[in-house]
């Protein structure tokens, strides 16, 4: 494994996710042999079999004695949702704020974790000491409670690491931003601004929660005879209280379809939330009333396989039923890369005359991240030296680095995962790079996104599998069995039968015509031999090549 080459006196930032990708957040600080992680996210894999992702900590392994402490900036999973996962291989002291903090000792339980784990709750406007590293949790506004921008003081100068914020003057949940805090921040000096870039192409601030919180609530009002669902992130306990509100605005008792939201609602209501909202129906009790008296808030805005939502799209759902004339509000954002899925779920619900509401035609959705117009305003409240984009693709990390730029930033730098960063003033910049990817949770074990296992499951998945059984005692070498699948429909068998004695028959052939001159015929060539006449067949035939495991006996 490659070491991390750093100067004592160095102030370092490197990205292990976060920075290729919208999600799967994980950054490290360095100075004087000490580090500092934020943030510990997942993601999700496209394909059906990677639901998760997370990022290896392979490259801060042999230095993890020297981690000081996790910070978490906010409760949402592509911060916070690698933590059982990845936690085991750091074993370092992890810092939240409460709610953050009732949310990782739920996702610990589950990993029987909780004994293990130090973590220690720390109130907003709070400073703590880590070593050479002093950290105060600014609040800002966001899309779940007790948000924060971390202020990292080190002998190297001010660093403001911002995590996911957005500015909303009348936030429904929580405090203001900290304005305030910031501006001095930017008197005192700060070196390097670190900073979310995901909504870097929108040039207006969002309106503000309370706002959606009103239209949700007139939309919910044109619809009085119909089932009514909403789908939306679970974490947003903004956006879960205005929808609650608005199916009891006109009557409705509220069911909560989706384990997420049951969580975020448990942990909401242990921190103080939603205290003016009466209890969620239980599955047994919604069963008695009749649609237009129940709103459904749900998961699955995303078009997840085995979310609430399309489970009750493919009719499937055991307690939202949904029927012709029904409406689905969509409020929520569509993730970069999931339009197929949405669309699909969407598709769905059409075909059986039930009508979804998007942010496409309706205002039902704002964003938790900042605009042009809100990321100039941070600029000039922190006035920093330096600002590293981090959020986002390689497109957003670009348009971000242009936007600060015209802004007047002086410096500019754009990370990708495991590119070594030195942030102090005046420092000439390494060009080292560690290795950074992409864990697949798989069940129970971590294996890489594009290792071996997963390219096998791959191929298997696009050009089917075929399972060869061939015998091999003295002159006599007979394919004995071959069992395909994911290649024949089952009304194919006279096809499967005439190309598997195709395979005999060339397979037979070729060991003949090997015998004949010499040049092989031995046991250990049989599976290379059987493999090349299979996918040759199949690849005449079915225009494919399966991938082909054989066992001699």
């Amino acid at each position: 494994m490659t070491s991390i080459e750093l100067s004592p006196e160095g102030l370092y930032f490197l990205p292990l996710g976060g920075t290729d990708e919208i999600g799967m957040n994980f950054g490290l600080y360095a100075h004087n042999n000490q580090w500092l992680a934020v943030d510990l996210g997942m993601g999700f894999g496209q394909l059906p079999w990677q639901e998760v992702l997370v990022p290896d900590p392979a490259a801060i392994l042999p230095y993890r004695s020297q981690i000081k402490g996790l910070l978490i900036t906010h409760a949402h999973e592509d911060h916070l949702g690698g933590i059982p996962h990845i936690w085991p291989y750091l074993r370092c002291p992890i810092y939240a704020t409460a709610f953050s903090a009732h949310l990782i000792r739920e996702k610990l339980e589950e990993f029987d974790l909780t004994d293990e784990v130090p973590l220690i709750e720390v109130a907003p406007q709070t400073t703590i000491q880590l070593g050479v590293f002093s950290a105060r949790f600014i609040t800002v506004t966001h899309s779940v409670p007790e948000s924060s921008i971390l202020a990292i003081k080190t002998p190297q100068g001010t660093i403001v690491h911002t995590g996911d914020w957005r500015l909303d003057p009348t936030p429904p949940i929580g405090k203001e931003t900290d304005v305030e805090t910031l501006r001095a921040l930017g008197q005192e000096g700060v070196r390097a601004l670190v900073c979310d870039s995901t909504n870097i192409f929108q040039s207006t601030a969002s309106a503000s929660e309370n706002y959606i919180r009103e239209q949700l609530n007139r939309l919910v009002g044109q619809y009085p005879h119909q089932s009514v669902v909403i789908a939306c992130f679970a974490s947003n306990v903004s956006r879960l209280e205005s929808c609650a509100l608005a199916g009891v605005a006109h009557g409705r008792r509220v069911l909560l379809a989706g384990r997420s939201l049951k969580r975020i609602e448990r942990v909401a209501r242990m921190a103080g939330y939603l205290k003016d909202l009466p209890p969620f129906l239980d599955e047994k009790t919604v069963r008695t009333l009749p649609p237009e008296k129940v709103l459904y808030i749900c998961t699955g805005s995303q078009g997840e396989n085995r979310a609430a939502l399309n489970r009750a799209a493919n009719g499937a759902h055991p307690v939202m039923q949904l029927q012709e004339g029904d409406v689905v509000i969509f409020s929520s954002r569509e993730i970069p890369g999931n339009e197929r899925s949405i669309g699909d779920v969407q598709n769905k619900l059409a075909r059986r005359g039930i009508r979804s509401l998007t942010v496409r035609t309706h205002e039902v959705h704002v964003s938790g991240h900042p605009s042009k117009e809100e990321l100039e305003k941070l600029y000039s409240w922190v006035r920093p030296e330096l600002v590293v984009p981090i959020h986002g693709g390689a497109r957003q990390l670009l348009e971000h680095a242009d936007f600060a730029r015209e802004c007047g930033v002086k410096e500019v730098l754009i990370p990708h995962d495991g590119l070594l960063l030195r942030l102090d003033a005046g420092a000439s910049q390494p060009s080292q790079e560690v290795k950074a990817r992409a864990l697949v949770v798989d069940g129970l074990v971590l294996l890489p996104r594009y290792g071996k296992a997963q390219q096998e499951r791959l191929k298997g998945a696009s050009e089917g599998l075929i399972f060869a059984t061939v015998s091999s005692k003295g002159r006599q070498k007979k394919v004995l069995e071959l069992t395909a699948h994911g290649l024949f429909e089952s009304t194919e068998k006279s096809e499967e039968q005439r190309l598997f004695t195709e395979i005999q028959e060339d397979f037979e052939e070729a060991l003949s015509s090997q015998v004949r001159t010499g040049t092989g015929g031995e046991s250990q060539s049989l599976p290379k031999v059987l493999t090349t006449i299979i996918r040759q067949v199949f690849s005449r035939e079915r225009g494919r090549k399966p991938q082909v495991i054989t066992h001699i006996v």
